[in-house]
């Protein structure tokens, strides 16, 4: 949750800057190390989502129902932007990898791929455990595996293929990787600028209430259901995620990927061996449905 509101923060922060031209760039502030135009931004970001969680998801159930197409509008513009600046995919895809021989990583790929595969069974880790939460709304068990098979392999192979040739095509383009979109973004200048990071802003707080604060506002509900609601619950999530420093985590890709995913990839691929034993072991998928709802 933390992360995400970051990044939506970052948008708006962006956002500012270009239609300011830089004018909220400060000093960074003692203990938290960004300025002070770094800090409202996230801070109006995290009030946005703070205000949904008082009126409930539902109140923004449209939103998703937009944001979906338009983050894969936005990616295709993304990518067709980055093959007219590279002069085309063979640019774009032919970039030699730091890994190669001769590149300034050459033997060291081993020691990054595997961890970074790792991170990102991790990163999908909080929704495999919690798909519950919205596949119980289905109609049919058939439902839900047709929404899930259509829903996520084909836009996420789409979206990994657009952050790996865009993030090539911007060491052609400015001479450097930029792997982050809002940096990305910001670098491109005109106003089409804030449309896309509108856009992109719209995709992030729909996809962080849906994917980040449902399953840990249950979760902290579950705990005490007479004491906490999951209004109050999704409260404790948005809490949380000021109190993790989210900036600090994406200050460098070794931070985010060797410390935050791996590291709680790591406390929850357990939880998801104790559900699977319990449910095939144990009950052999047998479930008292009733019982659940007591």
């Amino acid at each position: 949750f933390g992360i995400q509101t970051w990044v939506g923060g970052a948008a708006i922060y962006t956002i500012l800057n270009v239609v300011t031209g830089n004018a909220i760039v400060g000093d960074k502030l003692p203990l938290l190390g960004i300025d002070l135009g770094q800090t409202l931004s996230f801070l109006a970001f995290w009030a946005l989502h703070v205000v949904f969680i008082r009126y409930g998801t539902e109140s923004i159930r449209w939103l998703e129902l937009l944001a979906a197409p338009l983050l894969i509008l936005m990616c295709l513009a993304l990518l067709g932007w980055a093959y007219v600046q590279a002069d085309g995919f063979g640019p774009m895809l032919s970039t030699p990898s730091r890994f190669a021989e001769g590149g300034d990583r050459a033997g060291q790929f081993a020691s990054v791929f595997w961890p970074s595969l790792t991170a990102m069974v991790g990163f999908w880790a909080t929704l495999a455990l919690n798909i519950p939460d919205f596949t119980r709304y289905a109609k049919s068990q058939r439902d839900q595996i047709i929404g899930q098979a259509l829903g996520l392999p084909l836009p996420m192979a789409l979206l990994a293929f657009v952050g790996v040739a865009v993030t090539s095509a911007t060491v052609i383009i400015y001479g450097e990787a930029i792997w982050d979109p809002v940096a990305l973004t910001g670098r491109m200048g005109g106003s089409a600028v804030v449309v896309a990071l509108l856009a992109l802003l719209l995709a992030t707080l729909t996809t962080n209430l849906a994917a980040n604060v449902v399953a840990p506002a249950n979760g902290f509900s579950n705990l005490a259901p007479e004491k906490i609601s999951f209004r109050m619950g999704g409260y404790i999530t948005a809490g949380i995620g000021i109190a993790i420093f989210p900036w600090k985590l994406l200050e460098s890709t070794g931070a985010y990927i060797f410390t935050w995913l791996i590291g709680y990839s790591a406390l929850l691929g357990p939880i998801a061996g104790i559900m699977l034993a319990d449910y095939f072991l144990i009950r052999r998928t047998q479930l008292d449905v009733a019982a659940l709802f007591r």
